[in-house]
């Protein structure tokens, strides 16, 4: 027997749950549905729906934090953050952004970069090609 099996008193067998994907929502199908449902209705209104699939950081933090805090910095040997290039970014955050530098009129001087996200974000049709003038272009027409 190997040294792992001798350490481990339990030897985990074959899972006897089954995993179904139908049994969760799509998010994005559940948001298109209430938003749907809104029009039909004529509601002022669109309810927002909670994204289930999202982890629940809070209640991982308050079990498992510190665990996982020892566990970065005896892997790691420091405290680790994912650096901003690699987060996934908060497009409701960037479309308020956009909107208010469009307000202040001043779209013309955002980097091409930041144009490109928000073009990203707002799910705008330009050509990965496109230079700054096509994208303040596609951008104030999204505005009006």
């Amino acid at each position: 027997s190997s040294g792992i099996n001798a350490e481990w008193p339990l030897r985990p067998g074959k899972l006897k749950a089954r995993y179904e994907t139908s049994a969760i929502d799509n998010p994005d199908n559940q948001q298109f549905q209430k938003t749907l449902e809104a029009l039909a209705l004529e509601h002022d209104t669109i309810v927002a729906t909670d994204d289930l699939t999202e982890p629940d950081t809070a209640q991982i933090d308050s079990r498992a934090g510190d665990v996982i805090e020892e566990f970065q910095k005896k892997v790691i040997g420091f405290d680790y953050a994912v650096p901003k290039e690699y987060r996934k970014p908060n497009y409701k955050e960037i479309m308020a952004k956009m909107q208010n530098v469009h307000l202040q009129g001043s779209v013309k001087k955002c980097t091409v970069a930041d144009l490109r996200l928000f073009a990203k974000a707002a799910r705008l049709k330009v050509p990965s090609t496109a230079n700054k003038g096509q994208l303040v272009e596609a951008i104030s027409a999204f505005f009006g």
